[in-house]
């Protein structure tokens, strides 16, 4: 029965290859495939390079077939865009860079790290050349501009080569000492016929029309206008690119040099293309990946002026607290400022672990300051300090991979933070000096009644050795304690803390304990 068996599938299988019918035989065409569509239509920054990581995440864990990536950005941070090319290098999908209008800067590294090139009617990439962004104008020195175009100049060659792309045409879009002449990339056969083709075009046959498909217009006609323009451009005195300029590529260009493979104005027009067909992709099913919540945050965050504006919070949070008795909302909305901050930068790329350590420590120090010791001393005075030494190497990020920050990148962080303390030390002088304390909002921010010397009022501080003898004396809560504040005892002002519980303003409290300059006390019972 085996054998019998085993003969009918020998039998059988044999049958398949002769008919050529053997399911290995022939490739399939798959019913479907899924092709991610990533827009790119701002700013080229960190957070953009991390929503594009994760969308090649996504797409690799479903199985896409490719990822076409809608570029129309007038380009961006070097180091964003150096992240954004690093994920499509390394990625396994296929890949389109569809140039729909504008791929400028930033946006042609992006455009060299895809595999495949197709340029929309009236579109252009290119003018790769970095730039220090500063506020303020400054002349950027020598050396530095040099490091921005040597890291940029062979980071684009290689992303070039990398995809098949001519190195040499991607390297002159960011120096301008690179001059490339026609003969180097068209011979001066097919230049002479592409002229004559162009001369001639009334006249010319199918075939020769074919070698311009690209350069038609939507009704399908080559108007006079782009043949003249193509004659200048393919001229005999002239050459790709001259010694002294920056190379930009449009639609017309792009084809010539056989940079890009197709035209596209939708979509579906890049399907047709035959580079896209040659894929297998069956009819494609197109899925884009939404900004997440975290990333929608951070790119709010991560804007100028509301950094700034969290930056001013902050300061006038924590000066605010450290006037006032306890912890209460300014020191919640001064900690909450910087952890946004801190969670906006990190989040875009731009805070590393070891700032927000330092962070961390700096936070981890005010809060014993506020809530474990009463006063203010060393160690809120070193929080404060690693608190501000963490936000200034937050801001201060490189402009580049491997590249240090420069001299005027660091002037500008210290003149932003500068202006930041100003506004705050504006807002505070507002705040307790022209706002009158009898006010509901102000009352609740400060005490409402002043103490003076010469009204018994002394600092807990200079009578803290006086308190020994006060163990067991009954007092009364000066301002809230939760758990540090102010309390008097026998007509003398102290700083106190509780063990822990909270005790309203004027009640009675009772001194339990003291230790040094620490002064314990408990709600008194009722008598």
């Amino acid at each position: 029965m085996v054998r019998k068996t085993a003969v009918v599938i020998c039998l059988l299988l044999a049958w398949l290859s002769f008919r050529n019918e053997f399911p290995g035989a022939q490739v399939e065409v798959p019913a479907s495939s899924l092709v991610y569509h990533l827009k790119i239509d701002t700013d080229v920054d960190n957070v953009l390079a991390a929503h594009l990581a994760r969308t090649l995440s996504i797409a690799e864990k479903n199985g896409a077939k490719l990822i076409i990536v809608d570029l129309n950005t007038p380009g961006g941070l070097l180091l964003g865009a150096w992240k954004i090319t690093n994920s499509l290098v390394s990625t396994k999908i296929p890949t389109v860079a569809w140039v729909n209008k504008n791929g400028a800067s930033a946006g042609a590294m992006i455009t060299y790290a895809c595999d495949y090139i197709v340029m929309a009617p009236g579109s252009t990439f290119g003018a790769c050349v970095p730039m220090l962004a500063l506020p303020i104008p400054t002349e950027t020195p020598e050396n530095i501009t040099e490091k921005f175009v040597s890291y940029t100049r062979n980071q684009i060659r290689s992303l070039a080569a990398a995809g098949g792309h001519d190195a040499d045409i991607a390297e002159a879009m960011v120096d301008e000492s690179k001059e490339i002449k026609f003969s180097d990339k068209i011979s001066a056969s097919r230049r002479q016929k592409l002229l004559k083709i162009l001369d001639g075009w009334d006249t010319a046959s199918a075939d020769d029309k074919e070698e311009f498909k690209w350069f038609l217009d939507s009704s399908g006609e080559l108007s006079e206008d782009r043949r003249e323009a193509l004659k200048r451009f393919l001229g005999e005195d002239e050459m790709i690119i001259e010694k002294g300029k920056i190379l930009t590529l449009d639609t017309d260009k792009a084809f010539i040099l056989n940079v890009a493979i197709g035209k596209a104005e939708t979509l579906a027009d890049i399907f047709k293309l035959k580079e896209i067909e040659d894929l297998n992709l069956g009819q494609p099913v197109i899925r884009r990946v939404g900004w997440s919540w975290s990333e929608s945050v951070a790119k709010f965050l991560s804007s100028l002026w509301v950094r700034a504006l969290l930056l001013i919070g902050a300061f006038m949070g924590i000066s605010t607290e450290l006037k006032m008795p306890g912890f209460g909302f300014p020191g919640i909305l001064g900690i909450t400022c910087i952890i946004l901050l801190f969670f906006g930068s990190y989040a875009a790329g731009a805070a590393e672990w070891t700032d927000l350590i330092l962070f961390a420590l700096g936070v981890s120090l005010l809060l014993v300051e506020l809530f474990v010791i009463p006063g203010f001393g060393f160690v809120g005075i070193l929080g404060i300090i690693l608190i501000v030494a963490s936000i200034f190497m937050m801001l201060l990020k490189a402009p580049g991979p491997y590249l240090p920050p420069a001299r005027e990148e660091i002037m500008m962080v210290i003149r932003w933070m500068s202006a930041s303390l100003i506004v705050s030390a504006c807002g505070l002088f507002v705040l307790f000096k022209l706002i009158t304390p009898k006010t509901p909002m102000f009352g609740r921010l400060v005490l409402g009644d002043a103490e003076k010397a010469q009204e018994g009022y002394t600092a807990g501080a200079r009578f803290a050795t006086q308190a020994g003898v006060l163990v067991g004396k009954l007092g009364e809560a000066k301002s809230m304690l939760r758990p540090a504040g102010k309390a008097v005892f026998e007509g003398k002002l102290f700083d106190v803390v509780t063990q822990g519980d909270m005790i309203e303003k004027g009640s009675k409290i009772e001194i339990i304990e003291v230790k040094g300059s620490r002064i314990v006390v408990q709600k008194a019972e009722e008598s």
